[in-house]
C-alpha cells in the first residue's frame, strides 16, 4: 500500500513536472537510476543515447512496466524476452513507453528498453537454455554473445574447448570443416597451409623427396620414386650424373665405380675390363691384354708374349708355341726363329746355332757337324 502511495507521489510530481514542460535532457537522472550495468537505450526520433534532444519533453502518458526479476530480460521489441546471445544475470528489466513533445507538438509514443543485469556470453562460449554460457567444443569457436558456436571452416582448427578464433592447418596437413586436429598428408606428399581437403596432398614427383615440408629434388648421385620421403644413394656400378633421377644408370661396360652416391665411372685400366653395372675391373687373364676402357682382354697371338702390359712379338731366335703365351722361348741349339716366329727352325746341314740364336754359323772347312757342333775331320 505505501509502495502504491510512493509511486503515485511520483508520478503525480512527474505529471507536474511535463505540465510545466520541464526540460529533460538525461532521463537515467530524471527517474533516479543508479544501478550499474548496460546504460539505457532509446530509439527513435529525439533520442540521442539515453539523453533527450534538446526541446524535447515527456508527455503525460508515460507508463513503466517492470518483468519479473530474474525471469526475463527484454529486447527491443519491449517484450520481456532475453536477448540472443545473452543469459538471465539475476536483475530485472524495466520497460518505459513514452510519450514526449517537442513545444505544443505530441509525438508518437514509442518503446525504450532497459537492461539490468544482462550478462553476454563472452567470446569461446555460448548461450544454453538462457541460463548458462557452455563453453564451445574443440573444432568449433564463438564471438561475444553466441548463440551457438560455429565450425572452424575447412583448413583451420582447433584442439581445446572455448575457442575464440581457429587457426591455420600448417604445410603438409589438411582439415574438413570442425576439425580439432589436423591430418597430416601421406609420406612423400605436401600440401600447403590450411588445406582443406587430401586432394591437396600433392606426391612429390620421381626425382625428389619432401625435405623441409617441399619436394626438393635429388642431388646428383642419388634418385627416388614418386613419393619418396627421401632421396637414395646410388650404390656402387651406378651413377646419376645430374639432379632428378627417378633411377640410376649402370656404369657402362669398360667403366666402374666402387663408392655409392656416384656422379659419374671411370675407366677400367690396361689390362683389365667390365661388363655394365660393374663395381670394379677384372683383370686379364694371362697372356691376353686390354686397352683403357675394355670391355674384353684379347688374347696375344702365338709367336707373341705379354712384356709391360702389351702383347710384343717374340724376337728372332725365340717363339711362343701358342696364342695367349706368357714369354717367348729361347729356340734350342742348331734351331733358330725369326722374329714373332711361333716355332723354330733347324739349321742347314753343317751349320749349327746356340740357344737362342737368331741366326746358324756355318762349320769351317775340314770339320762337321757332330752331335750338334762343328768337328774337326781327323785324316784317313
Amino acid at each position: 500500500m505505501l509502495q502504491r502511495l510512493v509511486f503515485g507521489l511520483v508520478f503525480l510530481t512527474l505529471l507536474s513536472s511535463l505540465n510545466a514542460q520541464q526540460a529533460i535532457t538525461s532521463l537515467s537522472s530524471y527517474f533516479g537510476d543508479t544501478r550499474t550495468g548496460p546504460t539505457i537505450t532509446l530509439i527513435g526520433t529525439g533520442f540521442s543515447s539515453n539523453t533527450f534532444a534538446t526541446g524535447y519533453y515527456i508527455g503525460a502518458s508515460t507508463t513503466k512496466t517492470v518483468c519479473a526479476a530474474s525471469t526475463y530480460i527484454s529486447t527491443t521489441s519491449g517484450s520481456c524476452t532475453l536477448p540472443s546471445g545473452s543469459i538471465i544475470g539475476g536483475g530485472s528489466f524495466i520497460k518505459f513507453t513514452f510519450e514526449y513533445k517537442q513545444g505544443s507538438t505530441k509525438v508518437s509514443p514509442i518503446s525504450s528498453v532497459y537492461y539490468t543485469n544482462v550478462l553476454d556470453c563472452a567470446a569461446g562460449t555460448y548461450n544454453s537454455a538462457n541460463t548458462t554460457c557452455a563453453s564451445c567444443n574443440a573444432g568449433t569457436y564463438s564471438a561475444n554473445s553466441a548463440t551457438t558456436c560455429i565450425n572452424c571452416a575447412a583448413g583451420k582448427f582447433n584442439s581445446t574447448a572455448k575457442a575464440t578464433i581457429c587457426s591455420n592447418c600448417a604445410v603438409n596437413t589438411y582439415s574438413t570443416a570442425g576439425a580439432s586436429i589436423c591430418t597430416a598428408c601421406s609420406a612423400g606428399s605436401t600440401a600447403p597451409a590450411a588445406s582443406i581437403s587430401v586432394n591437396n596432398c600433392t606426391v612429390c614427383p620421381a626425382g625428389s623427396s619432401v625435405t623441409g615440408g617441399v619436394c626438393s629434388i635429388c642431388v646428383a648421385g642419388t634418385y627416388s620414386s614418386a613419393g619418396s620421403t627421401l632421396c637414395s644413394s646410388c650404390t656402387p656400378g651406378n651413377y646419376s650424373d645430374t639432379a632428378g633421377f627417378s633411377i640410376c644408370l649402370n656404369c657402362a661396360a669398360g667403366t666402374f665405380n666402387s663408392s655409392s652416391k656416384a656422379t659419374r665411372c671411370g675407366n677400367c685400366a690396361v689390362n683389365t675390363y667390365s661388363s655394365a653395372g660393374a663395381s670394379i675391373c677384372t683383370s686379364c687373364a694371362a697372356g691376353s691384354t686390354s686397352i683403357a676402357g675394355s670391355d674384353n682382354c684379347d688374347v696375344c697371338p702365338a709367336g707373341s708374349s705379354v712384356t709391360g702390359g702389351v702383347c710384343t712379338s717374340c724376337t728372332a731366335g725365340k717363339y711362343s708355341l701358342s696364342a695367349g703365351s706368357t714369354l717367348c722361348t729361347n729356340c734350342v741349339a742348331n734351331t733358330i726363329s725369326s722374329a714373332g716366329a711361333s716355332s723354330c727352325s733347324a739349321c742347314p746341314a753343317g751349320s749349327t746355332s746356340t740357344s737362342g740364336s737368331p741366326t746358324c754359323t756355318a762349320c769351317a772347312a775340314g770339320s762337321a757337324v757332330v752331335s750338334g757342333t762343328c768337328t774337326q775331320c781327323t785324316g784317313g
